[in-house]
């Protein structure tokens, strides 16, 4: 996910810089043969020379902007963890203990605005902080029962992880704010902390599904499970050991 994220920002940077280069090129192209064309005199070809060693100037600073840009985009792309249900456990440990250190998470869903517009802080934040802990984040959307595990109703979600406890940062925005509640303000947080749940079992996973089961639905499933227990329970009967005749005394 990492890479493919880093890939196509290089991408982009990439093809906009190829597009300023042919725009500067063809600007060249152009501005030559209208000079050729209409020959208005040496003194409005200079400045038309002028003019476009001027834009060229401006394109190629734009050009070296970009390219150096690049490299802190793509690091704070990079230093943001993506979870999701299958690594969250192995990857934290929250429900152990936090043996790899605090997380800070965000838990987000597509589509929401606020999600989108804290992205950059988010990146910065990572890379700020990454000797502090590892920021991290959370598709709801491709991981329903992680957000569900961890009751999640709104986006987007802050939560601090910590030695196998979870404290809610809630309203809290901005860079400044999110690294004073994680240096000393998750101590004052009005919510107590909780304890980290723990992941669903198989069993856990079952019951869930068949909650959410219409009614028609259980009552269908629990007869099959009768029917098929009655089976068994005749198949086993019949199968059970067999008393020999006695043999007649003389």
């Amino acid at each position: 996910m990492f890479y493919v994220v880093m890939y196509m920002s290089f991408g982009v940077l990439i093809m906009l810089c190829l597009e300023l280069c042919v725009f500067f090129f063809f600007f060249q192209a152009e501005d030559g043969i209208r000079d050729a064309q209409e020959s208005r005199g040496l003194g409005d070809v200079y400045k038309r020379q002028v003019s476009t060693q001027s834009t060229g100037e401006s394109l190629m600073a734009t050009m070296i902007r970009i390219l150096l840009l690049a490299p802190l985009v793509a690091g704070s792309v990079m230093d943001v963890v993506h979870l999701d249900s299958n690594n969250f456990e192995h990857d934290t440990q929250a429900a152990t203990g936090a043996t790899t250190g605090d997380w800070l998470v965000k838990f987000y869903a597509p589509g929401c605005n606020e999600c989108e517009q804290m992205a950059e802080e988010w990146g910065s934040l990572a890379v700020a902080l990454k000797d502090r802990l590892t920021v991290a984040e959370v598709d709801c959307a491709e991981s329903p029962d992680l957000c569900s595990r961890f009751s999640v109703k709104s986006y987007p979600d802050l939560k601090l992880f910590r030695r196998g406890k979870v404290y809610e940062l809630g309203g809290i925005r901005g860079i400044a704010g999110w690294t004073e509640f994680i240096e000393d303000g998750y101590k004052k947080t009005p919510s107590a902390p909780r304890r980290v749940p723990k992941p669903p079992t198989a069993m856990d996973v079952y019951l869930k599904a068949f909650g959410a089961l219409a009614l028609p639905v259980k009552i269908g499933a629990l007869v099959g499970v009768c029917v098929l227990l009655g089976i068994f329970l005749m198949c086993m009967e019949g199968q059970g050991p067999k008393t020999l005749p006695r043999e007649k005394q003389d």
